[in-house]
């Protein structure tokens, strides 16, 4: 479902997908919402550690990317920060593809220079002094903001929680710019889980030919498998590990 539009796709020879999406709707009243989604806790907590960033690196502040030095400035953090993640958790980054890295250069120095409002892509950073702590990049349409890609600094600044406090900055931008909605995408994330509901996605397989029913056959057994080892905290802990393992092998082999 989007946007009130059902998938007319998903009838048909569907499954439930390995990973769901997370949405939420907006409001203009942020601090209402921030109080409904959130516990008083847990808004006492990251105002803490947004006060122990500050302290630490300096005044903390959201960039709204409208110019292209700005974007130039997170482009070059969220890469950097998405190498260090992908080598942590033993993956070679997507990233380093020139294709994809192109693409995204490409759609994030899109038309509309020095307008944040109108473009097509926007890029969000949250600045302690001079580091950038967080990254956050989407797209909107339709009072709808997507959330795609993100990325956080490495080492001590990681304690701080700069993608929960950027992403709670993100979203208070959004209700006051007059988006109903969002979502961040596919993927289980304790983060996600704070502020969205789930938004169960279906697999969709539709053979038309004998080959195609043996691979279709094939793909549902790879898709059950992942599903198990996804849905077991040992299972993908237990995968989790022995990824990073490897990835250390291959770094030094």
């Amino acid at each position: 479902m989007f946007n009130g539009q059902k998938n007319p796709l998903a009838p048909m020879g569907t499954r439930p997908a390995i990973s769901d999406s997370y949405q939420m709707d907006l409001q203009e009243d942020f601090d209402a919402l921030y109080r409904e989604r959130r516990s008083k806790r847990a808004r006492k907590v990251l105002a803490k550690k947004r006060k122990k960033l500050e302290q630490e690196l300096g005044t903390v502040r959201l960039l709204k990317c409208s110019t292209e030095q700005d974007v130039d400035l997170v482009l070059e953090a969220f890469f950097r920060q998405r190498a260090a993640r992908f080598a942590e958790q033993g993956i070679k980054s997507k990233f380093s593809e020139p294709n994809l890295n192109g693409f995204v250069d490409n759609i994030a120095h899109s038309e509309t220079a020095n307008d944040a409002e109108a473009r097509p892509f926007q890029f969000y950073a949250l600045l302690a002094g001079d580091t950038v702590c967080a990254t956050y990049g989407g797209v909107g349409a339709q009072k709808h903001f997507s959330c795609f890609i993100n990325s956080m600094e490495p080492g001590d600044v990681s304690q701080c929680s700069p993608g929960e406090i950027l992403l709670h900055d993100v979203i208070e931008d959004l209700c006051h710019s007059g988006y109903t909605s969002m979502d961040l995408g596919v993927g289980h994330a304790r983060y996600k889980e704070a502020w969205c509901e789930i938004d169960p996605l279906v697999d969709t397989l539709l053979p038309v030919s004998v080959r195609g029913n043996v691979m279709a056959m094939m793909q549902s057994g790879r898709l059950a498998v992942e599903s198990m080892i996804k849905s077991s905290d040992n299972l993908w802990h237990l995968y989790k590990i022995s990824r990073a393992k490897i990835g250390q092998i291959k770094d030094h082999g």
